[in-house]
């Protein structure tokens, strides 16, 4: 298993819905992750991934100055989205996505 496949299947989406919790540090070590992904690793393999690139239009507007500092300036895939994105429309995605993947993985355990 390659190591973003891990990272999908186990970790993906439980470190995005960091986005909404209510401890600022903690959005803020999220976003620090993130920037160090967008602009260290130049194509990295999240970048064009869309919920992550959603969590950083999300940590652009955060309430803490320090979060939107950090990410202030990542550009987010794709370019030019001015899609309205609500914190709780993103976790009820999120949410989709991990019931999915938990199915994925039980379909391929029971093959």
């Amino acid at each position: 298993m390659m190591r973003k496949d891990l990272f999908l299947r186990s970790f993906k989406v439980d470190m995005l819905k960091l986005v909404n919790d209510p401890v600022s540090n903690v959005r803020l070590s999220l976003a620090r992750i993130l920037r160090y992904h967008f602009l260290n690793q130049i194509n990295g393999p999240f970048s064009n991934d869309l919920e992550v690139n959603d969590a950083i239009r999300l940590l652009k507007k955060d309430k803490s100055r320090d979060v939107v500092e950090l990410v202030e300036d990542i550009q987010t895939f794709p370019l030019n989205d001015d899609r309205e994105l609500a914190i709780a429309e993103f976790i009820d995605r999120l949410n989709k996505l991990a019931r999915y993947k938990k199915d994925e993985v039980n379909v391929q355990e029971n093959n």
